[in-house]
């Protein structure tokens, strides 16, 4: 039997997530990992390990090898991952210099690897990927069970799953009920507790098998109109509307969007082709959108490429085209593509997928715009009402357009017809956005057929990695990759900066696809690079000073 020390600070593991951090340990006098995907193998052995640590006493009878240090022993319910500083002393070069930055640097035959500082005063390796941030990023804030049991410990856990099997085993009784046999000992020796119920609703959320087969009908709300009276002054001052117009790729699928001046209301609708026949199928509906509001839209505002298309529509709604100049943009639609493409991006990156199929990203494209006319912009005609009670009319509620976020995973109630059959009373879904109705409803993507259904009721569970991998293969087969790519209609890729007066960028850039390590190796120049730049610029500096003295001399006979 092996005995061993390690004193890991149990405070830094709030900072991050252990699992997938490697300490440097001066403390410790065994090397001990958990995480999987950090280790090439993992046998038993004959003798055991009793690790004694200020959060507990390990014991493990496993071992692990890792690449480029060789054997440590293994447990999966570890903490975290630590290497022994006086073993990894004994195979490599440490080396630590105060002066320069709080860090251990181990020199490892082909590289280095440093171990950097923490607040809490210990020092760590993030390895920049693995497989378990490649299924579910672990900063996102989305209800996943894997991120729900991050709250609890091991013990807690296995509680919560034999408490889920328990309930199974009793026929699966409502809630309430479920509670009540458990504080009244109905069933003899059992090894549940009232508080492992309420463990495993907050890490499981409703049982599925349950929704599948309990679901009832509920009775349907009394339709009731949210009507709001905007003033007549404020639409017959404003009536002629300017509308700009301009093209949005994502992820190849192309978008046409639009916004108003002065009104700033926002629309972004899919276009299924290039054609003319889309493009007026698109801009018909946001004509009747101004049409109902009692606005009439008078001048549009695109660029250049667009004449071809606008021309026959200028004749038939009697409007007046003001085309951009070659090389020109007109800056406002260019500046709302930026908010909604930066507003694409912070929900599709929210998300647990890494992939999400066509059908998502034509709504999250549209309801990300959407929801940029939920409240007064700076620059409108009313401090007061928003773009969307101007043109609809309509206030928010709560209930009806905020309580479920894109991309959650809902047990959608069913309804069948006939009640007396067999088939589920809820279907697994993803959340794709409200009915926009008086009263209320949900589109949601089936992912048993992968086509959109509107529901009325529908409960939020837990998503689980089996349908993040159900949605990713959604996604596969519609030919979509990894990440976004956000595009403007000539194909060129736009940034954070793009198409904005005044501000530069870079089209060699590539956001979406930088990792940490080219990041750190673009920050390292070797003495050699540093000296033919320091002697570029001389040059520059020598060639400035003679082109100034030739200008000088130059000038008298100009004059003369």
């Amino acid at each position: 039997m092996v005995s061993g020390w390690s004193g890991a600070n149990v405070q830094f593991y709030q900072a991050l997530d252990m699992k997938n951090v490697i300490l440097l340990d001066n403390q410790s006098t065994v090397s001990l990992f958990c995480n999987r995907d950090y280790v090439e193998k993992v046998w038993e052995v004959n003798e055991h390990l009793e690790l004694a640590t200020n959060g507990g006493a390990l014991k493990t009878n496993k071992k692990a090898s890792v690449i480029g240090f060789g054997e440590v022993w293994f447990h999966p319910d570890a903490i975290t991952n630590i290497f022994s500083f006086a073993e990894m002393e004994d195979k490599h070069q440490i080396v630590y210099n105060s002066k320069n930055e709080h860090a251990f640097i181990v020199r490892l035959p082909h590289k280095d690897v440093k171990f950097v500082r923490s607040p809490n005063g210990l020092y760590y390796f993030n390895p920049p990927y693995n497989k378990n941030q490649q299924a579910c990023n672990a900063s996102v804030p989305m209800d996943s069970v894997q991120e729900n049991m991050k709250m609890f410990t091991n013990r807690q856990i296995e509680k919560a799953k034999l408490t889920r099997k328990i309930y199974h085993a009793l026929g699966t009784p409502s809630l309430n009920d479920f509670k009540l046999i458990v504080t009244a000992n109905a069933v003899k020796n059992l090894p549940i507790t009232v508080d492992d119920i309420k463990t495993a609703e907050m890490i499981f959320g409703a049982d599925i098998g349950m929704l599948k087969g309990k679901s009832v009908r509920q009775k349907p709300l009394p339709v009731s109109s949210d009507y709001v009276e905007v003033p007549k002054e404020l639409i017959s001052n404003h009536q002629n509307v300017t509308l700009c117009v301009d093209i949005m790729n994502i992820n190849g699928l192309s978008f046409i969007t639009t916004i108003s001046r002065k009104i700033m209301y926002r629309t972004t609708e899919f276009i299924p082709s290039q054609s003319v026949k889309d493009y007026r199928s698109a801009l018909d509906t946001v004509f009747q959108i101004y049409n109902r509001a009692g606005f009439k839209i008078t001048t549009i505002l695109c660029d250049n490429e667009f004449q071809p298309i606008m021309k026959d529509m200028e004749n038939v709604y009697g409007i007046r085209m003001n085309y951009a100049n070659p090389q020109e943009h007109v800056p406002e639609i260019e500046r709302s593509i930026r908010v909604i493409k930066e507003r694409f991006r912070v929900s599709f990156h929210r998300l647990p997928f890494k992939r999400i199929p066509k059908i998502m990203i034509k709504i999250l494209a549209m309801e990300c715009t959407k929801k940029l006319n939920f409240f007064p912009p700076k620059d409108g005609i009313s401090n007061y009402y928003s773009p969307r009670t101007i043109m609809h009319q309509q206030t928010l509620d709560y209930n009806k357009h905020c309580a479920v976020p894109f991309g959650t995973y809902v047990q959608a109630h069913n309804e069948p017809i006939f009640k007396n059959s067999q088939h589920p009373r809820a279907i697994d879904c993803i959340y794709l956005r409200y009915v926009d109705n008086f009263q209320g409803g949900h589109h949601l993507l089936d992912l048993n057929t992968g086509q959109t259904i509107k529901r009325r009721t529908i409960t939020q569970v837990p998503i689980t990695q089996n349908v993040i991998e159900l949605v990713h293969k959604l996604a596969e087969a519609d030919g979509i990759k990894e990440g976004i790519k956000i595009t403007n209609k000539n194909n060129v890729l736009l940034f954070d900066s793009s198409w904005i007066a005044g501000v530069d960028y870079n089209d060699d850039e590539n956001y979406e696809e930088q990792r940490d390590e080219s990041i750190q190796e673009c920050d390292e120049m070797n003495p050699n690079e540093i000296y033919e730049m320091s002697n570029q610029k001389v040059t520059n500096i020598n060639t400035k000073t003679s082109d100034c003295e030739n200008r000088e001399s130059s000038s008298p006979a100009e004059s003369q």
